[in-house]
């Protein structure tokens, strides 16, 4: 690969969501298939040009200034090219005005809240968000949402249609401005996920969507700061970014040398980033200005007890079993249920554990989700019941993974397999008796 190819594949990857913010902000919500067009465009004018003429020296500049261009061709071609042409020269009027009286809102958080719109509903707002914003695939949004693809597909083409109903210059009042951010947060946490425990690929840590999760909340944060009316919302972005950067602290030790994945028991804690957990301290502390407990405190507070343990052996799983149950009260989902019934199993012990997980086996959510199947082996696994254990990890193998979680259940399987050989060998020499 060339060097002016890598510029480009990294400029793509790092900007294509920043250009399409920018245009969607002064083309409106009718465009967002233009957006795409035109950012589509500029990079393959680049494809072309860089090659031949160089990398330049500002390449997202290039690249925003041929997005525009080209939006301003496919406009001047339609029919309408005379009445909407303007829209682009236009600093930002004819956008979904978010917040009229703050026009320096960041153009990816403008977005993000254009996106929470009520008309689209909550399931269909994240979904969409995540695929046409984030840049999820359809199938890797099905994922984060624990739902069938043709679901996830359907989310999706349905929010789209509603967004390019909306009328180009509606606006929406500064006092609601924070209506919709608990669908930004949702947004945020399913890619920092997406990006933290990967579902497919050959790598176990997407580094770049943990980044985009981290910068896209401290934008979110930094914006609502400056709005009075959307302040109460603050403590919930700080929880959650109190989650993001003790989650992110930990990945340095999440894998071995050669890129192996490593459980939290068996984690060399001292490779934790401590700038980072020094950062999620503070975000959680400020978290605690409001009444509310949302989800992002709980799952905030689970995380500051692995963070500040010195082992797994000392962790106080007791107050974490307390926050879960907290949790499941707050936000009861098959995921929050599957992760308290290990908190169980550290307290109680693995047939309790096994006892917690028996009301999840039914739940079609699930049926697709590795971690429901490996936690299941694993819980297996230590009651003697080998033979279930293996069938299970064979089940987590059967799902979309990581391929250094393939590796793992792999080695699981065949640990498994190769013990329940050794029993049946030494059962046919009589157990080993003279």
């Amino acid at each position: 690969m060339s060097a002016a190819s890598r510029a480009l594949d990294l400029v793509f990857r790092h900007e294509a969501g920043r250009l399409e913010a920018w245009l969607l902000r002064r083309l409106g919500p009718r465009h967002f298939d233009l957006a795409e067009e035109a950012v589509a465009d500029a990079f393959l004018a680049a494809v072309t040009t860089w090659p031949m003429a160089g990398t330049p020296r500002d390449p997202r500049a290039w690249l925003l200034a041929a997005a525009h261009r080209k939006a301003l061709d496919r406009l001047r071609r339609s029919a309408t090219a005379a009445r909407k042409a303007p829209l682009l020269r236009a600093r930002s009027d004819a956008f979904y005005q978010i917040e009229p009286l703050r026009p320096d809102l960041d153009d990816e958080v403008a977005v993000l809240l254009l996106a929470a719109h009520p008309a689209l509903g909550r399931e269909a707002q994240v979904a969409f968000t995540l695929r046409t914003l984030m840049g999820l695939s359809t199938r890797e949004v099905a994922q984060a949402l624990l739902v069938p693809e043709a679901t996830a597909a359907q989310r999706i083409v349905r929010a789209r249609k509603a967004l390019m109903a909306l009328a180009p210059r509606a606006r929406l009042a500064p006092a609601r401005l924070g209506e919709r951010v608990a669908s930004v947060l949702d947004v945020l946490y399913l890619v920092f996920a997406q990006g933290h425990h990967a579902s497919e690929g050959a790598e176990l840590v997407r580094s770049q969507l943990v980044a985009d999760a981290l910068r896209l909340a401290t934008l979110l944060l930094q914006s609502l700061a400056r709005t009075e009316t959307a302040r109460a919302s603050l403590p919930s972005v700080h929880a959650l970014l109190a989650l993001m950067h003790f989650q992110a602290a930990r990945l340095p030790a999440r894998t071995d040398g050669l890129g192996e994945l490593v459980l939290l028991a068996s984690q060399d804690r001292a490779r934790w980033e401590p700038r980072l957990l020094a950062r999620g301290l503070r975000h959680l502390d400020r978290s605690a200005a409001g009444r509310e407990v949302s989800r992002f405190h709980l799952e905030a507070g689970i995380a500051a007890l692995h963070a500040s343990s010195p082992s797994e052996a000392e962790t106080d799983w007791r107050q974490i079993l307390d926050l879960y149950d907290e949790l499941e009260t707050v936000w009861p989902t098959p995921v929050v249920r599957l992760n308290r019934s290990v908190a169980v199993t550290r307290v109680h012990g693995p047939i309790a554990g096994l006892a917690a997980l028996e009301s999840l086996g039914a739940d079609s959510a699930l049926r697709s989700y590795a971690p429901y199947h490996a936690v299941l082996g694993e819980l297996l696994r230590q009651t003697g019941r080998r033979e279930d254990a293996a069938l299970s990890f064979e089940r987590a193998l059967a799902c979309p993974v990581s391929e250094p979680q393939r590796r793992h259940f792999a080695r699981a399987v065949a640990a498994l397999r190769a013990t329940q050989d050794d029993r049946a060998v030494h059962a046919s020499r009589g157990g080993g008796r003279p």
